[in-house]
Formats: C-alpha cells, sequence, structure tokens
C-alpha cells in the first residue's frame, strides 16, 4: 500500500468532511468514499486498519466541548467502529462486485455509511443510558445520520472521478486473482 499517497487523501478528505460537510444539508461524509476505495483494493489486513485509523480520525473531528464546564459531547470510538463494521461489510462483498465502476462505490459508500451511522448510533446510546447527563434522542440522532448516509452517495460518486483512478496505486496486493 502506498501510505505516502494514502495520508495525503486523507488530509483531503478530512479536509473536505471539516470544511464542506456541515455547509452541505444532509452532512455527507467525505472519508467514508475514501475508506471504501481502500477495503475494495488493499489486502484486508491493510483496509481494515485504515478503515479503522480513518474513523478516528473522524471521531477526532467530530468533538467538541460543551458548555462552561468544558465537557466532551462526542467520545472518540464509535466512528472508528463504525469504520471497521463498514470495512468489513465492503471486504465480504468485494468479490460479487465491479471494482473499478463508479456505482459501486456509490453503492458501497451509501450502505457503508449507513452501517457506519447505525452502529456508532447504537454505541453512543448504550454510553448514553449509562451515563444520561447530556440530552440524547436516538430515533431523532439516527435519522439525522442516515440522511447523512444518503447525501453521502452523490459525493461519493462526484469522488469517485479522482480515486477511481488512483485505486491501483493504494493497492497493496488485495485486488488481484489468486493462483490455484
Amino acid at each position: 500500500m502506498n501510505v505516502p499517497l494514502l495520508l495525503v487523501v486523507a488530509w483531503l478528505c478530512l479536509g473536505l468532511e471539516s470544511g464542506l460537510s456541515s455547509s452541505i444539508p444532509g452532512q455527507p461524509g467525505f472519508v467514508l468514499p475514501l475508506a471504501v476505495l481502500v477495503a475494495l483494493s488493499a489486502a484486508p489486513g491493510a483496509a481494515l486498519w485504515t478503515c479503522l485509523v480513518l474513523g478516528l480520525c473522524v471521531d477526532l473531528l467530530t468533538m467538541r466541548m460543551h458548555g462552561a464546564g468544558g465537557a466532551l459531547v462526542a467520545v472518540p470510538g464509535p466512528m472508528a467502529i463504525g469504520y471497521l463494521v463498514a470495512g468489513q461489510f465492503v471486504l465480504a462483498l468485494r468479490g460479487q462486485v465491479i471494482r473499478r465502476n463508479p456505482l459501486t462505490l456509490l453503492a458501497l459508500s451509501v450502505v457503508g455509511m449507513a452501517i457506519a451511522q447505525a452502529f456508532a448510533c447504537g454505541l453512543l446510546t448504550a454510553r448514553h443510558l449509562a451515563h444520561p447527563e447530556f440530552e440524547w434522542r436516538p430515533l431523532a440522532e439516527l435519522g439525522r445520520r442516515l440522511l447523512s448516509a444518503l447525501v453521502t452517495g452523490p459525493v461519493a460518486l462526484v469522488m469517485a472521478l479522482v480515486l477511481l483512478p488512483l485505486a491501483p496505486m493504494f493497492g497493496g496486493g488485495g485486488g488481484g486473482r489468486r493462483a490455484r
């Protein structure tokens, strides 16, 4: 896997997510299509580690302080684990899809984001049940997060125009056929 290229592209995707996500209705994800592309093209171990690290970066990006006491509203971890589960989902499907098709990246990004967001919402709901200090409405939050998954689709389609030509450089041996 070409780690320097991955770091540069991940940095750009995190910048887009930080700068544009809040200004676009539905808050689409810019990092998850990259995670899906890596899961489609890299070796399974490298793909899962990349998904975990990208999810942790998204968690750290969304952490914010709340109120005068400075208590953390978000915790690192839910999106990291959600991205890991989404990466495993893509790994399970990558033998049945056309990897170099932009519509594949679109479909797997929407479903992957829905999986990651639902998993993160479940973890945060469990945290809220254990520590009910902060207001948390699970159904409203899940609806907002699933809308984010739907809005990620068009973003993934546009990103496919840039990311798919770079896919062989992300590789690392996960995309080829095995000798029998």
